[in-house]
């Protein structure tokens, strides 16, 4: 499966819930339930090398809380391997709809941004309802089911999925904790995600750490280049970022400018367990604009308990 392929069916699996239209040709009462795939993140270095996607399409007798035929992302709970619901808040996606199921297609719409559709070979609607920078498209995706898997043929999302059901135990717990306070709104790591643990530490090498979380709207890095062990270091230059995340993924990032923009301390390593405890805080700014307040994200009182991959 291509880089490519991967990042639209991310779009359309983690699209917020709504409702779709059946048609006369009734859709397989099978195809209600949770679906999940495993593939690699593709990441490089030392990190979560398995990815679980997958989606829910629910009816209302299954699932309090979910309308009739809403689709919801499909993920992993890190504290207990299970399969979950992923929050849809965070999705580069602005909507999906499926607008009619049969028993062998889905007809799915979708809204992307602009940013992201061109790179993919969109083209901007003109459809009434949509902004400026958002993208419409339709797509057609052929089904097949069997006993205990779900087959998908469409034009940007294809794959097999494996029947699960909310609760069942798909990976060993990775438990992580990363909390900080940003602008003076207090954050934390995903619960839930493709990914787990959606924070960690990269061990490079014996002198190069990279701590990495994803926060729902904003993806945090910080490296500890030169590191010793326990201690306090100074964040230099393109040393720790923010990247938001939203409707246009190709966001720019926050990053710190100087020695003086902050520090992360390491307390504790636990080698049989492989983790690692500590602190941080720093101020990173959008380019060099370290002279302009409204360009910098201040981020306080930040704490963690990782794993950590080498």
């Amino acid at each position: 499966m291509s880089s490519k392929t991967i990042l639209i069916m991310a779009i359309l699996v983690t699209a917020a819930a709504c409702d779709f239209i059946n048609s006369s040709d009734e859709p397989d009462s099978d195809i209600f339930g949770a679906w999940y795939n495993i593939e690699s993140t593709g990441h490089e270095g030392p990190s979560p090398e398995l990815r679980i996607t997958g989606w829910y399409i629910s009816d209302e007798s299954q699932t309090e809380g979910l309308s009739a035929g809403s689709v919801h992302p499909v993920g992993i709970n890190g504290n207990s391997g299970q399969a979950a619901l992923i929050d849809s808040r965070y999705t580069p996606s602005h909507e999906l709809q499926i607008h009619e199921i049969t028993s062998d297609k889905i007809i799915v719409e979708y809204i992307v941004h602009s940013n992201l559709a061109s790179s993919m070979g969109m083209h901007k609607t003109d459809h009434p309802d949509a902004v400026s920078d958002l993208v419409l498209e339709i797509d057609t995706v052929a089904y097949k089911l069997t006993e205990t898997q779900l087959i998908l043929d469409g034009r940007y999302y294809k794959g097999t999925y494996n029947r699960t059901a909310l609760g069942n135990k798909l990976s060993d717990p990775a438990g992580s904790e990363f909390t900080v306070s940003i602008n003076g709104d207090v954050h934390e790591n995903l619960r839930i995600s493709e990914t787990v643990p959606s924070a960690y530490i990269s061990k490079f090498s014996e002198n190069d750490f990279r701590i990495i979380s994803r926060m729902g709207w904003n993806n945090i890095a910080i490296d500890i280049p030169g590191f010793h062990g326990p201690g306090t270091y100074i964040l230099g230059k393109e040393q720790a970022s923010v990247t938001p995340r939203g409707f246009d993924t190709l966001s720019p990032s926050f990053v710190t400018v100087s020695d003086s923009s902050g520090y992360v301390t390491i307390e504790n390593i636990d080698p049989d367990n492989a983790t690692v405890t500590g602190n941080f805080e720093f101020t990173a700014f959008m380019g060099d604009s370290n002279e302009d307040s409204e360009l910098s994200i201040s981020l306080k009182n930040g704490s963690f308990g990782l794993p950590l991959f080498d």
